[in-house]
């Protein structure tokens, strides 16, 4: 759990960076319901119920930035500060989040317009697995957690000050494989709200006459790795300390749109829990593992949104799938330096989240 807390500060840092490019504040409250999804056999006994939640969050129309990285779009960034009962509160409990959050809008200058989010918070949960008084809760094991969520609005404007909105959300809480039992809930919610805006709201599209062509075809950014765990979810094996995972990955992509670039490149580790593993039963393999990485990128700005596939190309000491999702989120201060985290999984699975620090040039 310990990198968990480790990442606070990309928090932080998320949101700094956004208020400093930020013109005046936003602030909006939603109303959700959902449902949640069986994705495992073992916890479909606990899966009927419809999640019900409040949302407060606080929002900035970011301005253009100066450093060349415009996509030519119009986007919001902000923190979401939510509660959510999963209908079910002797098994399932409560969750309160924190979540930075990047949203693009979709024809801003018009009265009815658009929007979609993507997220990576913090959740805390008040009723967890426990193998006496809880142990239908496999979900999650963790009252310390991470909310990946992804989300798209219809947004009307009622007036300069006041905005009205009906969403669908998509929200997955996992622990990061950091202890187990660890299932993660995935649970769909619809939306409605109104935002708030103490000056009048002057929503427009960015970059008018702006071509994404004229852009470089290709970026390229290098990361730095960490990660710390002391228990693997998958298998149940725990180790006596926390250990370290460290290394490093580089990709390269290519824009084929405003938001989007196809991306590819590889990455590697040396873990630490792994190495302890074999210490424990006297083995000589390797604890280092590498591959390669294929997916997308959606970049609104400063920030960028991750979905990569990777192939292991080198793992000696082989447990679970060869292939693998990475989610993750960044932060592009100025042209070049980036701050992130993303989640590592294996299939419905989670096994790392992890904290990167890296260069980008395009």
């Amino acid at each position: 759990m310990k990198s968990i807390l480790y990442s606070l500060p990309l928090l932080v840092f998320c949101l700094t960076g956004a208020a400093s490019r930020a013109q005046s504040p936003f602030f909006g409250a939603r109303l959700h319901r959902g449902f949640i999804i069986p994705h495992s056999k073992d916890i479909a006994g606990v899966s009927d119920s419809h999640p019900f939640g409040l949302e407060f969050n606080l929002q900035w129309l970011a301005r253009p930035p100066r450093s060349g990285l415009s996509p030519g779009i119009a986007a919001k960034r902000g923190l979401l500060f939510q509660y959510f009962n999963f209908d079910r509160p002797e098994v399932l409990g409560e969750a309160f989040a924190v979540t930075p959050y990047v949203e693009p809008l979709i024809f801003p200058e018009k009265r009815v317009f658009g929007s979609f989010h993507l997220g990576l918070g913090l959740v805390y949960l008040n009723r967890v697995y426990d193998p006496q008084t809880n142990p239908s809760n496999l979900f999650f094991s963790s009252p310390l957690s991470l909310l990946a969520l992804a989300g798209a609005q219809a947004q009307v404007k009622i007036n300069s000050h006041w905005h009205a909105s009906l969403g669908f959300h998509y929200n997955h809480i996992s622990n990061g494989g950091m202890k187990n039992p660890n299932k993660g809930i995935n649970f769909p919610t619809f939306s409605a709200g109104a935002t708030y805006s103490p000056r009048p709201m002057s929503l427009r599209r960015a970059g008018e006459g702006f071509n994404w062509r004229s852009l470089p075809p290709f970026y390229y950014y290098v990361q730095a790795v960490v990660s710390v765990k002391t228990e693997d979810a998958a298998s149940g094996i725990r180790v006596d300390s926390p250990r370290w995972l460290l290394g490093g990955a580089l990709v390269g992509a290519r824009r084929v749109g405003r938001l989007s670039a196809l991306a590819a490149g590889t990455e590697w580790v040396h873990d630490g829990w792994t190495r302890a593993v074999l210490d424990a039963s006297d083995s000589r393999k390797s604890a280092f593992k590498g591959g390669i990485l294929v997916g997308h990128d959606l970049s609104a700005g400063h920030f960028r949104f991750t979905t990569h596939l990777g192939i292991y190309l080198y793992r000696p000491f082989r447990r679970g799938d060869d292939v693998y999702q990475r989610y993750g989120l960044s932060y592009c201060f100025g042209r070049h330096v980036q701050i992130g985290a993303t989640l590592k999984a294996h299939r419905h699975v989670a096994e790392l989240f992890d904290v990167r620090v890296g260069w980008q040039w395009q």
